[in-house]
């Protein structure tokens, strides 16, 4: 995971970039720790009940001047990860294994999603993004809602990129070497 992650987005919903102009510069730091003194820290959860014990901790800053503390209930992994995902103003936040939607402007709208995400995939139609876990594909569109959840693993998916409307996979189906290329829809999660 990179130390310092900026990016410029919109402040506004997708398609209403021209009724809301102002942009929003979004700066994230990873710390090893819950800072002292620090009111304005956010407590995600996994939905069985908000922790207030350090986990992962993230300090998210808006334009330079506002920022507020996200500490996320850890999963059950070891992947860490941030990505933006600039056409749904957020960031897809994986913690190891925990995976939340952020949006940086809205510190109390963040959404979990699994506790053994992997890794995270934004379509070249930047309108989904895919999310990896130990067993599935998870394809959330810029709301943040679930599209579709299609079990493809046992073990593991690497995304290896899109082609002709499907996700190109490496899955693994015998721990740990064996390794099989699957193609998923992105229009509806069936497997090619």
């Amino acid at each position: 995971m990179r130390p310092d992650l900026k990016w410029t987005a919109l402040l506004s919903p997708p398609g209403d970039a021209g009724r809301y102009p102002k942009e929003m510069n979004v700066r994230l730091e990873p710390l090893p720790y819950l800072p002292r003194k620090q009111d304005n820290v956010v407590n995600l959860d996994d939905g069985n009940g908000t922790t207030t014990s350090e986990g992962c901790v993230l300090r998210c800053w808006l334009d330079d001047t506002h920022c507020w503390i996200a500490n996320a209930k850890p999963g059950n992994g070891y992947a860490m990860s941030i990505t933006p995902w600039p056409y749904a103003n957020a960031h897809i936040w994986i913690a190891r294994g925990a995976v939340y939607l952020l949006r940086i402007d809205q510190a109390y709208s963040w959404t979990y999603y699994d506790d053994l995400g992997i890794a995270c995939y934004i379509a070249h139609d930047p309108k989904h993004a895919f999310i990896a876990t130990y067993t599935d594909v998870i394809c959330l569109d810029s709301a943040g809602f679930i599209h579709w959840r299609t079990p493809v693993a046992i073990d593991g998916i690497e995304f290896l990129g899109e082609t002709d409307g499907w996700l190109e996979l490496n899955c693994c189906d015998d721990p740990p070497d064996v390794w099989r290329p699957r193609r998923v829809s992105i229009r509806d999660g069936a497997i090619g």
